[in-house]
């Protein structure tokens, strides 16, 4: 019968080479092919929601996030044949934001014919309003009757913490509306950031509180705690009588 010391003899050699296996065979080709679960993976795991989303992703699941809402869009004319386009987005969603969103305008006339299109992108910050504005729209003689707005692609949500940029804007003041209107206000940053560009859109509503005109301007910077006039023209008077402005600023990201 085999001794004990050789039966030990053999399940060293064994032990030895199964050690080697697994030390210059197995682990190199383990570190070879082995990917660590992301959130760019295309799997569901390491407790996320769906698909790389969820969970410790910064992307939202379409579970966890509100559609936006288009509350209106509009066709305002600037001059004769020319207008400016309006669509007033709200995002409900506390912590959820879109960085980048394509979009169609569609302006049709009062029989349902296309007149034009317009795309675009825009963007989307927590539990705010985003107007969406495009200038300059030819029509040419016919009459834009119905505006319509979407999204052409599922939105990109991401996670992120709600904070107040600290832009308010001050001092606004609407003159000339029955001949050439002009809206002064004074942008102020209150924050200690810096913060560059800056789009503020400007919207004047009639006794009915339907807007009846609006415009947008860009501010490249505003440091921290201070302030900028600014100005909104129109080249033709209003076509009713106004009621209330609101201008909108918003730091694009």
């Amino acid at each position: 019968p085999m001794s004990v010391w050789a039966k030990r003899r053999k399940i060293v050699y064994l032990g030895g080479a199964v050690l080697f296996l697994v030390l210059f065979i197995g682990l190199p080709l383990f570190n070879k092919f082995y990917t660590p679960a992301s959130c760019f993976d295309n799997k569901q795991n390491q407790r996320e929601y769906g698909v790389d989303c969820g969970g410790p992703c910064v992307k939202l699941c379409s579970s966890q996030f509100l559609n936006p809402l288009v509350v209106w869009a509009r066709a305002i004319p600037v001059t004769k044949g020319v207008y400016n386009l309006l669509a007033y987005v709200q995002n409900p969603n506390l912590d959820g934001r879109v960085k980048k969103a394509s979009y169609v305008f569609k302006i049709f006339d009062k029989k349902g014919v296309l007149i034009s299109e317009k795309n675009g992108t825009t963007f989307l910050f927590p539990h705010s309003t985003s107007p969406v504005f495009e200038g300059g729209i030819v029509a040419g003689e016919r009459l834009p009757a119905i505006v319509t707005f979407e999204f052409k692609e599922p939105l990109a949500w991401e996670k992120v913490d709600y904070k107040d940029l600290g832009l308010i804007v001050i001092q606004k003041t609407l003159s000339g509306e029955n001949k050439s209107p002009r809206i002064d206000a004074v942008v102020q940053n209150r924050s200690t950031n810096t913060i560059s560009r800056i789009e503020v859109t400007a919207i004047v509503y009639d006794t009915e509180d339907n807007a009846m005109a609006f415009s947008k301007t860009l501010i490249d910077e505003l440091g921290d705690n201070q302030s900028i006039p600014i100005t909104f023209t129109w080249p033709e008077s209003f076509p009713k009588k106004s009621s209330r402005i609101e201008i909108i600023p918003l730091a694009t990201p």
